[in-house]
C-alpha cells in the first residue's frame, strides 16, 4: 500500500512538472513571437523599394514557417509527455482503486486458493 502511495506521489509530481514545463514553453513561445513580430515591424518600416518589401516578405515568410513547425514540434513533445505523466497516474490510481476493492474479501473468492 504505501508503495502505491509513493508512486502515486512521484506520478503526481511528475504530472505538475509537465504541465509546468508546457506552460512555461507556451510563455516563452509567446515571448519569442512579440520579438519576431516587433522585428519583422521595424524591417517593414525601413524598406526602401518594392523589390526590397518582396525580399524581405518572402524572407519573414520562410523564416516563420520554419519556426512554426519547429515550435509546434517542441509544443506536442511536452504535450505528449504531459499526458503520458498523467496516464501514469491514472493506472497507479487504478490500480490502488483495484486492489483497495479486493482488499476485504477472501482469496478463495478472488480465484487464488494457494495462496
Amino acid at each position: 500500500m504505501k508503495g502505491n502511495g509513493n508512486a502515486l506521489n512521484d506520478s503526481s509530481n511528475a504530472s505538475s512538472a509537465a504541465f509546468q514545463e508546457l506552460a512555461t514553453a507556451y510563455q516563452e513561445l509567446a515571448t519569442k513571437n512579440m520579438t519576431n513580430m516587433t522585428a519583422a515591424f521595424q524591417a517593414f518600416s525601413a524598406v526602401k523599394s518594392s523589390a526590397e518589401l518582396m525580399e524581405l516578405q518572402q524572407r519573414l515568410m520562410k523564416d516563420g514557417m520554419e519556426s512554426a513547425v519547429g515550435d509546434c514540434q517542441h509544443i506536442a513533445q511536452l504535450t505528449i509527455a504531459m499526458g503520458t505523466a498523467g496516464l501514469s497516474l491514472l493506472k497507479i490510481r487504478r490500480s490502488h482503486a483495484k486492489h483497495a476493492r479486493f482488499a476485504d474479501r477472501p482469496l478463495k473468492r478472488l480465484g487464488n486458493p494457494g495462496l
